[in-house]
């Protein structure tokens, strides 16, 4: 199995689980869901059981495809408007294709890490209106470091895979 159908199966999977798991919460939500957290994690915004729902759903769905998208129509962009390091090597036409398929592959991945992050805040968002408590400030924290990680890890995997181009002799 290729880098890109295991990126693209593992977002599928998660993609699923989000909306099943937006399925599942939505029958028990109030409906008045405490949507916004401040300081110690107490409520201070609300929204309609449907907005938020409504929410969730966009931004389970529209994140991967925006990201996804990004990869897809810079394949069609000048290579001065793609912001690579050492663009005019990688973005050659002998070596763009493979340059843009690896991206392709690395926006995938931070899709799934924010698709982990979203079901991990939407499951401590219900975790909160279930109980009528804060919202755990531990475990947000938490999920925002690992977010973090991930995203820090594929820019290291950009950086890496970018690095500056052997010397090429001159025939």
């Amino acid at each position: 199995m290729s880098s890109r159908v295991a990126a693209y199966s593992v977002l599928a999977v998660a993609m699923l689980w989000a909306l099943g798991q937006i399925a599942w919460q939505f029958p028990k939500l109030p409906e008045e869901v405490a949507s916004h957290f401040g300081r110690g994690g107490e409520p201070d915004g609300v929204m309609s059981k449907a907005a938020f729902t409504i929410m969730m759903l966009g931004l389970t769905i529209g994140t991967p495809v925006f990201l996804v998208g990004v990869t897809y129509l810079t394949r069609f962009m000048p290579v001065k408007l793609v912001n690579i390091p050492h663009r005019e090597y990688w973005l050659h036409e002998d070596r763009r294709e493979s340059s843009m398929r690896y991206m392709e592959v690395i926006l995938v991945w931070i899709s799934i890490a924010t698709q982990l992050l979203l079901i991990g805040v939407n499951w401590l968002t219900f975790q909160a209106n279930m109980q009528k408590a804060a919202l755990d400030t531990t475990s947000t924290a938490f999920l925002i470091v690992f977010y973090m990680v991930a995203i820090f890890g594929c820019c290291g995997w950009i950086f890496w895979r970018f690095r500056k181009p052997p010397v090429l002799e001159a025939s």
